[in-house]
């Protein structure tokens, strides 16, 4: 005779085995079936479920991609109700709690191998009259045209030194390593950490033009001569571009002579001062066109565009950095181009 034996799993129990030698978890009672998944016991008479369900309602389940709609997609809260049924405040927490869940674990960055370039510029906001700076970084590989986005780090303060230090210290070693230049908008003491670090250092072109272009003007008479501050802006660019060692000589002596004139403003006489004193940080594109190095900080600029709209919507420095952090871990590169292709 072939003996068929009924094998259970009991939900209370981690033992397996025949029916008949299932006790009751409780007081290790005999028990018996009491309907299609429930046990009773004989002894105590307690009940149970083999195959318990879940209790309470189900979660609405809104899933990871909701900060990318909220932060990439720029979609509002209230536009995404009735997508997901639910209020707008109960979205915004759940969002809130997936870009910290996105935040909080490591980040994976796959650069490709090379030398690189670090790109830098910060992002500042005010919080009940304090500054806040948002300290942005990307590498560059020298010969692609896409910059990966490092990690942001936020301090309390004005943009320094100081805090471009902090900033440098948390790139990881194998990427930092790698590093072979450093592109900034001119900020005082770039200069100090390029030399300190052993990089090559470039000052943005467009930052320096500004500064000139704002002392230009059809009727600014208060600016002295009209016809002095075009010759100052035309040597400026001419200078910013030549190849031409001896053409660069003659324009550094043009520019001596200009800024001396007595109608030249001392605003001006110190822009045009400084680069001359830092002409080698702005023409290092020029000297080591193998590292393809840019000279406009228009792709750091166009992501300070997007996080400012992303960040526009919160009022405390935590959550502007957890939307930073969160949005650029999402997002990861930019399209950064060389010199050839960007202009001035």
């Amino acid at each position: 005779s072939v003996t068929h034996v009924l094998i259970i799993i009991c939900h209370h129990c981690t033992e397996i085995g025949p029916y008949m030698h299932t006790k009751c978890p409780y007081c290790s009672g005999k028990i018996y079936h009491f309907g299609g998944r429930r046990r009773r016991c004989s002894q105590c008479g307690r009940t149970w479920s083999v195959r318990p369900q879940k209790r309470g309602r189900k979660p609405l389940r809104t899933g990871p991609n909701l900060p990318r709609l909220i932060l990439l997609e720029r979609h509002n809260a209230r536009q995404l109700v009735p997508r997901y049924d639910c209020s707008a405040a109960t979205l915004r927490y759940r969002a809130r709690e997936h870009m910290r869940v996105i935040a909080e674990r490591p980040g994976q960055l796959l650069i490709p191998e090379g030398d690189l370039v670090l790109l830098v510029d910060g992002l500042w906001s005010t919080f009940q009259d304090h500054y806040w700076v948002l300290y942005n970084m990307a590498v560059k590989p020298v010969t692609e045209n896409v910059a990966y986005l490092l990690d942001p780090v936020q301090r309390c303060g004005r943009e320094d030194a100081r805090g471009w230090d902090a900033a440098i210290s948390t790139i990881p070693g194998e990427i930092k390593e790698r590093i072979r230049a450093l592109f900034s908008d001119g900020l005082p003491g770039f200069e100090t950490i390029a030399q300190r670090q052993g990089w090559i250092n470039q000052f943005c072109h467009r930052h320096l033009i500004a500064s000139v272009e704002s002392k230009l003007g059809r009727h600014r008479r208060q600016l002295g001569s009209r016809w002095l501050r075009e010759r100052i802006y035309a040597a400026v660019c001419d200078a910013l571009a030549t190849t031409d060692e001896h053409q660069l000589g003659l324009l550094e002596e043009q520019l001596q002579q200009l800024i001396g004139r007595w109608d030249c403003t001392r605003r001006l006489r110190w822009t045009v001062t400084q680069f001359l004193r830092l002409k080698d940080s702005f023409r290092a594109y020029l000297r080591h066109p193998d590292l393809r190095l840019p000279i406009t900080t228009g792709s750091l600029e166009s992501l300070h565009s997007l996080l400012r709209v992303a960040i526009g919507t919160v009022n405390n420095p935590e959550s502007t950095f957890l939307r930073a952090t969160a949005f650029i871990r999402l997002r990861r590169t930019i399209t950064c181009n060389g010199p050839i292709l960007q202009q001035n």
